[in-house]
């Protein structure tokens, strides 16, 4: 956490009481406002000193760190919107769909998910944490039409014993990177009509769908 926003310098960091302790232990006299003063605020659009341009930073994501360090990518707001914009290409996904999202905001799959929902309309369910055991319950709960896998999910998903839970849920389609090893199978056991997969990087967005 230190060297995340030791490298990122942030002016100013919103956080919910609990997790202002180590956000401040990690980079004393960090400026930090209380997420629920959010709501208090203007409902206008702040005066900017200029127009946004496509290029100018949305945000900086922090890689995973496989060959050292984590870095800092930083991302443009043309990227942002390409990060997903292409995830409901061909499967009919519009303003009704529901996503359920069990990654953290900060991976790449969940911001390509949350771009688009913000490039085609629809609602973006986040969970506080991924509890795969009851994944499908929990996607019933929300009323999700559309989920995303990642790693050893599908994997894991497919070694659960065999329950009515894996067919009562209204998921029709997912983004799995990679694929599920054999994806007859999963569709068939989890009721899924399609499957698209994706390949790319914090920096390069997603240039192989």
């Amino acid at each position: 956490l230190a060297h995340a926003l030791t490298l990122a310098a942030p002016s100013l960091t919103v956080s919910d009481q609990a997790l202002r302790p180590p956000l401040e232990a990690a980079s004393p006299g960090l400026a930090v406002l209380d997420a629920g003063l959010l709501g208090e605020g203007s409902a206008e659009a702040p005066e900017l000193d200029r127009p946004i341009e496509i290029w100018d930073r949305h945000h900086i994501q922090f890689t995973s760190g496989t060959t050292g360090p984590s870095k800092g990518a930083t991302a443009s707001y043309r990227q942002f919107h390409l990060t997903g914009s292409w995830v409901g290409d061909g499967l009919g996904w519009s303003a009704r769909d529901t996503v359920q999202c069990d990654l953290p905001l900060f991976h790449a799959g969940s911001l390509a998910v949350a771009a688009s929902c913000l490039a085609r309309g629809g609602r973006l369910a986040v969970r506080g944490a991924p509890a795969l055991s009851r994944y499908w319950d929990a996607a019933r709960e929300c009323g999700a039409t559309f989920g995303f896998l990642v790693s050893s999910m599908a994997g894991f998903l497919l070694s659960r014993p065999p329950s009515p839970s894996d067919r009562e849920h209204g998921i029709r389609a997912m983004l799995a990177a990679p694929l599920p090893p054999d994806c007859a199978t999963f569709q068939e056991r989890f009721g899924v009509d399609e499957i698209v997969t994706a390949y790319g990087s914090s920096e390069s967005s997603a240039p192989i769908i």
